[in-house]
């Protein structure tokens, strides 16, 4: 019975490394996805419109007016975003380094 349970074991930490792997990779391929994103809701956070102005409605009455409250709340969100997959891919190559 011993050597099922290693066998199990090993199968579930090879493919939990596995996972791994390929979560880094993908962070790896997200993250310059994410600083274009932030970038964008930075300028667009300077553009928002101001409460001093009329709102501007599109020519079906639809509005876009965002307050700065919603730009500065995607800004985070996405800076979360960003400092979660850094931490990570900085895990792993931690990892990485330990092995050599």
């Amino acid at each position: 019975m011993k050597g099922a349970e290693t066998m199990t074991s090993k199968r579930k930490s090879t493919s939990s490394l596995k996972l791994w792997v390929r979560t880094i990779k993908r962070y790896e391929y997200e993250l310059p996805i994410l600083y274009e994103k932030l970038e964008y809701l930075q300028v667009k956070s300077i553009g928002y419109n101001s409460p001093s102005f009329e709102p501007k409605f599109g020519g079906r009455g639809a509005s876009n007016n965002y307050t700065i409250d919603y730009w500065l709340e995607r800004i985070e969100v996405c800076e979360e975003q960003i400092n979660k997959r850094k931490k990570e891919i900085d895990k792993f190559n931690e990892f990485i380094s330990k092995l050599d």
